[in-house]
């Protein structure tokens, strides 16, 4: 959620489920969003925003170049993307081959 252009909020499957299984289909999404914790730099190496984000036990972070707000970064694409990472440099070796 966005207020004058900088998140103010966060809303992630999680807390949207755990509403629906406390049966609070009806309730709002300010009521479920969780604010935001972790505002994470453009020129951080994504290994670092891995650790900050699991450091600070968020599944979610900010993006900001300066004061501007870029985007999100969810733990789990970059859970999920450091294997696939893997795979496809392995892939791209040479047969028999190392880089």
């Amino acid at each position: 959620m966005l207020e004058d252009g900088q998140p103010v909020g966060i809303i992630t499957r999680a807390e949207v489920v755990q509403a629906l299984s406390r049966n609070e289909a009806a309730c709002t999404v300010t009521a479920v969003m969780k604010p935001v914790e972790l505002r994470i730099d453009v020129t951080l190496p994504l290994d670092e925003v891995r650790q900050l984000m699991s450091d600070h036990n968020v599944r979610v972070a900010a993006v900001f170049d300066g004061a501007e707000y870029r985007g999100l970064v969810r733990l789990e694409d970059l859970a999920e993307a450091y294997p696939l990472a893997a795979l496809r440099r392995r892939e791209a070796l040479p047969e028999g081959g190392t880089a």
